[in-house]
């Protein structure tokens, strides 16, 4: 997240402040209650949110970074299911799994704190739950709003413009059906938007126990993985206009896309 031409990067337990013009970092900010944090967006008014996908919780922070709301998306209080006195830090990455919610992306529509979960398939209004959408596709990711909607991906391969007043789908994009290929495409994460142009981050396909990604590894051409890259189009005639590898041997992973 680019905030006032500093990059916010989320860590496992940290947030950093990262210069894009010499990659240096210039601050870094953690706090007990930071497990598994896969987000992290500037607040209105100051500070910044992030989404704790390790305790199923969003965290908010001040300008001064003193926490000043924590909301539990789990029934009921933190204290029903956390230790309060322990420092999430510590704990080990898979500790506190099966996740119920899995926020993995916290974002802000119109001052209103929205987030994403992979679990329950749907991206709401945390304060007026009742406004929300669902993706039965496929676990989403992402959201922010850009170009006048927000922007989601799937596990299986679509990305999604969303109307944010109306909740309305306005864009729906297939990339299995774009990319020409019975391989198997990866996984679709991190999308930014700018006129026709569109990037969507696709990682390498892991070991995983989520059927959804089960059901892509019974498709493809003889098993073949594709390698992690970022897929450029032209979203509005429809056309992949060039892919660009990254990661390295192992793989590599993609949690989001930033246009600079």
């Amino acid at each position: 997240m680019l905030i006032q031409g500093v990059l916010l990067q989320p860590t496992h337990t940290a947030i950093w402040w990262i210069c894009p013009d010499s990659w240096a970092a210039i601050d870094r900010f953690s706090h007990p209650l930071l497990h598994s944090t896969h987000s992290a967006v500037a607040r209105p008014g100051g500070g910044f949110a992030v989404s704790c996908a390790g305790t199923d919780s969003i965290l908010e922070f001040d300008g001064v970074d003193q926490l000043v709301a924590h909301h539990c998306l789990r029934d009921g209080d933190f204290s029903d299911h956390f230790d309060l006195k322990m420092d999430f830090r510590t704990a080990e990455h898979n500790a506190y799994k099966p996740h119920q919610h899995h926020p993995n992306h916290a974002f802000y529509v119109d001052g209103q704190l929205w987030v994403t979960c992979f679990e329950t398939q749907r991206a709401f209004a945390v304060h007026h739950p009742d406004r929300s959408v669902t993706f039965p596709e496929g676990m989403p990711h992402d959201g922010p709003v850009q170009e006048g909607r927000m922007w989601f991906t799937t596990v299986s391969g679509q990305v999604i413009g969303v109307n944010p007043q109306t909740l309305e789908r306005e864009v729906e994009i297939d990339l299995n059906a774009l990319c020409d290929t019975r391989q198997m495409l990866g996984w679709c994460r991190g999308v930014a938007v700018r006129g026709d142009r569109m990037w969507v981050g696709m990682s390498q396909l892991r070991s995983t126990t989520h059927l959804e990604v089960l059901r892509i590894l019974l498709k493809g051409e003889a098993g073949r993985k594709r390698p992690t890259r970022v897929i450029e189009l032209d979203w509005k005639q429809g056309r992949v206009l060039r892919e660009i590898e990254l990661g390295n041997d192992a793989g590599g992973t993609i949690y989001g896309v930033t246009l600079l």
